[in-house]
């Protein structure tokens, strides 16, 4: 099996960028995991963040630990348009919490560490570019446990799908409320500064 290397996303972030995209007002990574009603969630924030936001937006599906730290790396390290303000990251798949704090999980069952290892690269690689971010985790799964482990964003804000200890509703057809709710709200005339501001 093929190394995974940043360059292999690289290659799609910049036609994105470059080509079809270059007077949006930032990118989104949106990921999704085979998980019941994430398909629908995926194809939510996909349509929100590319033709309600204007945003370029790069999708994937089913990424391993190995794959999922590479895009990851890729998009902190990346010399994006001047005009781009915003990163915007959304997950939706399993998740958790063990004692490193909050995880999701990728498509060969690891950990992928919230705070450490999504959060923080792009924090450290975006520092000169002054982006603010948004990190959105759908985990099904008693998300809200997260909540306990203080998952900090500098200039920007992470947010979870649940309250501690409940389950996120949804189901198959539809995808998951947060979702909905999370897509709905990203859709007002509202600038995304704003949202920061008053976070």
């Amino acid at each position: 099996m093929a190394v995974c290397k940043p360059g292999d996303f690289t290659s799609k972030i910049t036609p994105l960028c470059k080509r079809e995209k270059p007077d949006a007002q930032g990118i989104a990574f949106v990921i999704g995991m085979t998980v019941a009603g994430t398909d629908k969630d995926v194809d939510n924030m996909y349509s929100t963040f590319q033709n309600d936001l204007n945003f370029a937006v790069l999708r994937e599906n089913n990424l391993s630990r190995e794959s999922l730290k590479c895009l990851i790396q890729a998009g902190a390290e990346y010399r994006y348009p001047r005009i781009y303000d915003y990163v915007a990251f959304y997950f939706a798949g399993h998740g958790g919490i063990d004692d490193s704090g909050a995880l999701v999980i990728t498509s060969d069952k690891a950990h992928v560490n919230v705070q450490s290892e999504i959060i923080r690269p792009f924090e450290e690689g975006n520092k000169g570019q002054k982006k603010h971010k948004f990190f959105f985790f759908f985990d099904c799964c008693l998300s809200g446990n997260v909540r306990r482990t203080n998952v900090e964003v500098t200039d920007g804000l992470a947010a979870f799908a649940t309250s501690i200890d409940e389950r996120a509703g949804g189901d198959r057809i539809q995808g998951g409320l947060w979702t909905r709710y999370l897509s709905d709200n990203l859709k007002l005339d509202i600038p995304l500064i704003n949202i920061l501001s008053r976070t």
